[in-house]
């Protein structure tokens, strides 16, 4: 007796370049639905689509599985896991996750592997020391050192498993480095910052020692800010092909408001602070004023390195150069430890100056100089 159910598959390898929204894949599940519905075949239509990824991995979506938004991510033929739509697009542009990475010379791996070493260094030293140095400031600026040696704790776990990634992606094959087929995932840095970003507008507010509800209207905007600089850049972080250079731009400048909101808020709140922050602290808070300015001014110069349409043709496996993914991991690595490692001491400093302890021989020191 002849089956009355057949599958059609159907090839899509132009829609891996489009689909890089839950709504552009929810559309495109419409118009799957659409096809499947209009089969004027007698017998019942099992539409199967295959959008092919970078790499050997591929997404099958069914009609069946549109209607819960659910598909399954494949490699040459076998399923490693059914999972929700928004994870697969996620995968979708995100190619280094997949095993796609550009070829890079011994210098340029070694580079980006020496920086992550060294960030994990930074950030497990600078956690020792705040957490050592708690007792040398006063009871009520203990708490900032607590959160800036958990901000450089998080930064050191991540950073370590970003260069294991890392190093895992690449095999040496002669005189150049080439993908391994393991994936580097980067969203260990992105997982990062959702965590610190935050934590260190809590530490800054914290050791300035505001008045309560001031502190606290200050910290609610700048965490969501933080929150939204983060939550918009990181749709643009992932795009991978040169066109989507466009869109990659548009993300940015949208994540660039809530950055800027930022600066402009911790410029103009640490330069009120000053007049009720002791005389030896000031100097302090004016460097973290410019601290803040310089190191975060990194972030989008390095997000741009990575955004150039050689950097993307890179990301998506092309043969170019790949110096854009390296001045991108060496740019963000120099920025955290400045950020994170480098401000965390910073805050220890400003913490001790207002010290009762050790404020006043700061401020003997000082009053020469006035």
């Amino acid at each position: 007796m002849r089956s009355k159910h057949r599958t059609n598959t159907i090839h899509c390898p132009h829609l891996a370049t489009v689909t890089y929204s839950l709504v552009g894949l929810t559309r495109l599940a419409r118009r799957i639905e659409v096809f499947a519905s209009n089969d004027r075949s007698e017998t019942k239509s099992d539409l199967e689509i295959l959008i092919p990824l970078t790499g050997l991995y591929s997404v099958e979506i069914r009609p069946s599985v549109l209607r819960t938004h659910r598909a399954k991510l494949t490699k040459e033929g076998k399923t490693l896991f059914v999972s929700p739509l928004w994870s697969i697009v996620m995968f979708d542009s995100i190619p280094s996750m997949l095993g796609t990475m550009p070829d890079l010379s011994v210098f340029q791996y070694s580079i980006v592997d020496n920086i992550f070493s060294m960030t994990v260094a930074t950030m497990g030293a600078a956690a020792l020391f705040l957490f050592m140095s708690r007792s040398s400031v006063d009871e009520e600026y203990r708490p900032a050192l607590m959160i800036s040696g958990l901000v450089v704790t998080i930064a050191c776990y991540h950073y370590f498993m970003i260069r294991h990634s890392w190093q895992d992606a690449y095999t040496l094959a002669g005189s150049t480095y080439k993908g391994s087929g393991a994936s580097f995932n980067d969203f260990y840095r992105y997982a990062d910052w959702i965590l610190t970003v935050p934590l260190l507008m809590v530490e800054l507010v914290s050791v300035l020692r505001l008045e309560k509800n001031k502190a606290t209207s200050l910290l609610t905007r700048l965490v969501i800010a933080a929150a939204l600089m983060i939550a918009l850049g990181y749709p643009g972080e992932v795009i991978s092909t040169p066109d989507g250079w466009g869109m990659r731009v548009l993300w940015g400048v949208l994540s660039s408001i809530p950055f800027f909101y930022i600066l402009f808020v911790l410029w103009v709140e640490l330069t009120k602070s000053l007049e009720t922050q002791p005389v030896a602290a000031r100097r302090l808070i004016e460097i973290a004023r410019l601290v803040l300015l310089i190191t975060w001014a990194v972030y989008p110069i390095a997000y741009a390195m990575g955004g150039t349409v050689d950097a993307l043709t890179a990301k998506a496996g092309g043969s170019v150069d790949g110096s854009g993914i390296v001045g991108l991991q060496v740019g963000y690595a120099i920025a955290d430890m400045t950020a994170k490692a480098g401000f965390g001491v910073l805050i220890y400093f400003i913490a001790r100056a207002k010290s009762t302890r050790t404020g006043e021989s700061a401020r003997q020191a000082i009053a020469p100089a006035l």
